[in-house]
């Protein structure tokens, strides 16, 4: 099976996921590791502190209160040391831009108060336009099969994965269990 053909099957797995996840975060009851339905989720329960969203394909690097793209054209590897949360999302994902505030809310409490030292990516692709190939190697390489996915790092390797939208809340238990 050729690239293409993996590619449109991950876009087919990813579209279907998409759908099961946002019929999921409407039909669970709000806590504070889900979301609430975006009418009644108010603009002070996610503050962004200034931080905006990359709305291109790329990779980028959430550094000094905002996103670098830090893209070589190669697929993204994370650092061999210490901790790194990757955000693996598709711009035009509805479940991503469902849960993209509160991850927003998470890369500021990590700005403000959270654990220094966390390196925060976000790696971001294209259902509609063709996605490079370092993205497409990215995207399998760390064996995503939906969107949005939150992959935790520590010293290289795998520690945890958040699949479809959670709360800002789930984000911070994920990291500071890693952290222990």
């Amino acid at each position: 099976m050729g690239k293409g053909e993996v590619f449109a099957t991950l876009i087919f797995i990813v579209i279907i996921a998409t759908l099961l996840a946002i019929g999921v975060m409407y039909t669970q009851k709000p806590s504070s590791g889900t979301l609430t339905s975006p009418t009644t989720m108010k603009t002070s329960e996610t503050p962004t502190g200034g931080i905006s969203m990359p709305k291109k394909i790329g990779v980028f690097l959430f550094k000094d209160g905002k996103f670098v793209d830090v893209s070589t054209g190669k697929p993204w590897v994370p650092d061999k040391e210490g901790v790194v949360v990757a955000y693996f999302k598709q711009i035009e994902c509805g479940a991503c831009r469902y849960f993209d505030p509160e991850f927003i809310k998470f890369c500021s409490w990590l700005k403000e108060s959270g654990p220094k030292g966390v390196k925060v990516y976000i790696i971001s692709a294209s259902e509609l336009k063709p996605n490079p190939d370092y993205i497409i190697e990215s995207f399998l390489n760390h064996e995503i099969q939906a969107t949005p996915t939150v992959v935790f790092f520590k010293d290289g390797r795998e520690a945890d994965r958040i699949v479809g939208a959670v709360g800002f809340d789930k984000l911070k238990e994920t990291l500071l269990s890693i952290l222990e």
